[in-house]
């Protein structure tokens, strides 16, 4: 009876046996038809787990050889599919568990591929290392493996972004690896959020219009009172008109939105559609070309006449030259800031390394090439900055040594100190900023190839839009640190290219700070009252030219101080001074030369020159015939 039994059950146990080995093909409960589409196609359709690298599903494993896939379409060796592929998705056998690849075909994979990977900064995954894999046991091999050689890298661009031939459009991912006939969507350049798009220009148009509304009240000034400001002032109003002009750039670019940084839809090559909006690059859009040279030009003329001032300020205070003696060699110095820019700027149009910006709608250089970024951007701005800096420190010692020779005489510093603090925070305005740009710019000129990399890889790639033309990327998630996949996550920081705006322009903004004094105020009082006929017709336009007429008949009429009081327009009762002992600002400049001193001073009351000491107009009278160094910068103060 218990035969029958142990029969009855032998029998069905062989029978549900036999329908489980119809239903899987090995007879192995962990071999599972291959789903992810990377590996579909290879001689074998099951695949086992665990695999090679610790994966115990398809979908753990789906993740990681997605991120290899890039490299696949590039074919850098025509068993690269298979080579992953056993790792990832193993061959499924009577054996229970997975064989490895070869050993053989590891190094011939990482002969011809590595190099490809070491193009986009990336290195040889540690738990691909060839010695983990047997030569003699069973694994995984190709017949061709010997045989086979890399062909030529080539990238491809999606079909409604190729642009015609003749526009010479190409898109840079590294030094050697650059895609033809392409062109980068201006919606989806380094930044795909409209809302980031908004900003940036919202941002750099309120940055735009308070560097045009500062540096065009400080150029309006200078030209309502133009000998006011002579060297070594003279050079931050120039500097100003500078930023002036980069001002008016931006804002112009705001104002065009996209349609000069943006050109388009051009054409397909095959003609089968068109393109969106692509950014502009090279020299065959006249009005992209006109705010590359407004905008480039005046911003190193800027930096040019920032060297100017310093070596000016230099000559003044080290080497004691009057301003007249500066002004006479003024011509060397419009030269150097005009011609050297010029030079630049051609030889930018020459190759044609013209950038749209689409952050800020206008045209740069060095947006797509590091190499262009180096040599026409940074490398000049630092020999700039570092021979500016130079000169500004020797000026500053020298005025500390005059401070020092002035102090032990017994006289007062305080202008001069007064001097040298506004001398010193004008500075920090523009080194500050300009140290900031410069950094911008070196951490784009080294992240650059890996944000195009990411860019092309991921942002298009992946895409809804270029899917099916970019045979789209699957599932893709960031990999942890330490894991092993090939990642493409070096994304261009938004706030990065916020602040290089920012510091661009706020030089221009706090430019103005040297002429924020009681003596702009009064000018412009001045101008006024003329313009609005509250002067006599036969007066100067300017504040300066008044003083300077009636300079003979300041001489001629030193009487003491019971003459009749007059006030010049613009100042209040409590700034009054009689009339002939106030003093044209051409003789208070050069009132250390004692030539001019003795005539004009010998007949004023002390009284009077303290007076006018205190408001400005002249040294005080312990300090007016002296000592040579302190006559010297008299004009400064």
């Amino acid at each position: 009876m218990l035969i029958k039994y142990f029969l009855i059950v032998s029998f069905v146990f062989l029978f549900i046996n036999n329908i489980r080995a119809v239903n899987d093909p090995y007879n192995q409960p962990n071999c599972e038809k291959i789903k992810v589409p990377a590996c579909q196609g290879l001689l074998y359709q099951m695949t086992i787990f665990p695999n090679h690298m610790l994966h115990s599903t398809q979908d753990e494993a789906a993740l990681e050889i997605n991120e290899y896939v890039p490299l696949m379409r590039i074919k850098c060796h025509g068993s690269l599919q298979l080579f992953l592929c056993s790792l990832y998705f193993p061959v499924c056998t009577i054996m229970k568990k997975a064989l490895p690849p070869c050993r053989s075909l590891c190094l011939q994979i990482k002969k011809e591929c590595e190099p490809i990977l070491k193009k986009f900064y990336f290195k040889w995954p540690q738990s691909m290392s060839c010695d983990l894999y047997p030569e003699n046991n069973l694994c995984i091999r190709d017949n061709q493996t010997e045989k086979e050689s890399a062909p030529n890298v080539s990238l491809s661009c999606p079909k409604s972004l190729q642009i015609p031939v003749s526009y010479d459009f190409k898109i840079r991912l590294s030094q050697n690896s650059v895609i033809q006939d392409c062109g980068i969507p201006c919606n989806r350049y380094y930044f795909n959020e409209p809302n980031l798009r908004k900003f940036a220009r919202v941002w750099v148009a309120l940055w735009s219009f308070m560097c045009v509304g500062s540096t065009l009240f400080t150029v309006l000034t200078f030209l309502i009172d133009m000998k006011r400001f002579q060297y070594p002032e003279r050079p931050i109003i120039f500097l100003s008109a500078c930023y002036l002009v980069v001002g008016l750039t931006y804002v112009a670019g705001f104002f065009l939105n996209d349609k000069v940084a943006c050109a388009g839809p051009f054409t397909n090559k095959d003609s089968t559609g068109k393109t969106p909006k692509i950014v502009v690059q090279g020299t065959k859009f006249e009005s992209c070309i006109i705010l590359f040279m407004l905008l480039y030009f005046f911003s190193m003329a800027s930096a040019i006449w920032w060297v100017v001032l310093t070596i000016t300020w230099y000559l003044a205070a080290k080497c004691h030259w009057a301003h007249e003696s500066i002004g006479r060699n003024s011509q060397y110095f419009h030269f150097a800031a005009w011609a050297i820019p010029a030079g630049k700027t051609i030889g930018i149009l020459a190759l044609s390394k013209v950038d749209g910006d689409p952050l800020t709608g206008v045209c740069f250089t060095g947006l797509s090439d590091p190499s262009t970024l180096r040599g026409f951007l940074i490398a000049p701005l630092c020999i700039y900055l570092l021979i500016g800096t130079g000169f500004l420190i020797a000026g500053f010692v020298s005025m500390f040594e005059i401070r020092t020779i002035i102090k032990t005489g017994g006289s007062k510093t305080d202008k001069l100190e007064k001097l040298i603090t506004r001398i010193g925070i004008f500075s920090v305005l523009y080194v500050v900023p300009a140290v900031v740009v410069i950094a911008c710019y070196f951490h784009e000129s080294m992240n650059l190839y890996k944000w195009m990399q990411r860019w092309y890889l991921i942002d298009i790639c992946r895409s809804a839009e270029y899917k099916d033309e970019c045979k789209k990327i699957h599932d893709h998630k960031p990999i942890n640190p330490g894991g092993n996949a090939l990642i493409f996550s070096q994304k261009p920081e938004f706030e990065l290219f916020m602040i290089k705006y920012l510091m661009s322009l706020i030089v221009g903004i706090t430019s103005g700070i040297w002429i924020w004094s009681g003596k702009t105020l009064l000018s412009w009082k001045y101008f006024f009252s003329r313009l609005c006929g509250r002067l006599n017709p036969g007066d100067p336009w300017t504040r300066s030219d008044w003083l300077e007429k009636n300079n003979g008949y300041y001489q001629r009429h030193f009487v003491g101080p019971t003459a009749n009081k007059m006030i010049i327009q613009g100042c209040d009762d409590k700034q009054a001074i009689p009339l002939q002992y106030q003093f044209p600002q051409q003789t208070q400049q050069t009132i250390g030369t004692q030539e001019l001193q003795k005539p004009l001073l010998s007949n004023v009351p002390e009284s009077i020159l303290n007076a006018q000491a205190q408001n400005g107009n002249l040294l005080p009278p312990s300090q007016q015939i002296g000592d040579s160094k302190t006559q010297k910068i008299g004009f400064m103060m």
